[in-house]
């Protein structure tokens, strides 16, 4: 009886729905007691965990067919509530800057794993089209990132990055020559991007349109 009486599928989701809305209210009373930034990030994986189990029991042919758009569209929810968050403090001075980055932290990978496919299908067998529309992608999560002042979407890509640059490399390289082309090229945008952030901001943010969310984001320095 119980839970024995159901599907595998199903007795997991069940689990996934009671979990995850146990581990929102928990870390909803968690932070209300101890004013602690990242239980944001744990009730918002919790409410990922509930939606996507309650879909999968309600509806489980379309949360199969549209799963990489619903982690899209979840990924995206708590992005802007990130976004949200750190637009009450442009000036990163208190507690909600890092409750804004870890909101970032769980909303990047979700939108990042689920946008790539999408726009390149299988990474396994990328094609050079594939990669040059991975690495523009990449280039405009980059843009985001340095907008908002915010990492986690870049780092969140490198691997496809990196898959894309390989690709690309191993056209007319040696796969070992490209294999280490590639890590060497991931290491420098690493690099760069770690010791350029604040250069490219002051570069790139006055420069952009941005009306009235310049007001919002935090200001080159």
């Amino acid at each position: 009886a119980g839970m024995d009486a159901l599907p595998p599928d199903a007795a997991w989701n069940v689990w996934a729905l009671l979990f995850g809305l146990g581990a929102t209210l928990g870390a909803i009373a968690h932070e209300r007691r101890f004013a602690v930034p990242v239980d944001w990030a744990i009730a918002a994986s919790g409410l990922v965990c509930t939606v996507t189990g309650a879909l999968n029991l309600a509806a489980p042919a379309f949360a199969l067919a549209f799963n990489p758009a619903i982690t899209m569209a979840l990924g995206a929810a708590i992005f802007a509530a990130g976004v949200r968050v750190d637009a009450s403090d442009p000036s990163r001075r208190t507690r909600r800057s890092d409750i804004a980055f870890w909101l970032h932290l769980i909303a990047a990978p979700m939108i990042v794993h689920a946008v790539m496919p999408l726009v390149a299908g299988g990474m396994g067998d990328i094609n050079g089209a594939e990669a040059v529309v991975v690495l523009l992608v990449f280039a405009a999560l980059g843009l985001v990132a340095i907008v908002i002042d915010r990492r986690a979407l870049l780092v969140s890509g490198l691997i496809y990055a990196g898959i894309a640059i390989g690709y690309l490399l191993s056209q007319n390289v040696a796969e070992s020559l490209g294999l280490s082309l590639t890590l060497l090229t991931l290491a420098a945008v690493v690099l760069g991007l770690s010791a350029g952030w604040r250069p490219l901001r002051r570069a790139i943010v006055p420069r952009l349109p941005l009306g009235s969310l310049r007001a919002i984001i935090p200001p080159p320095t």
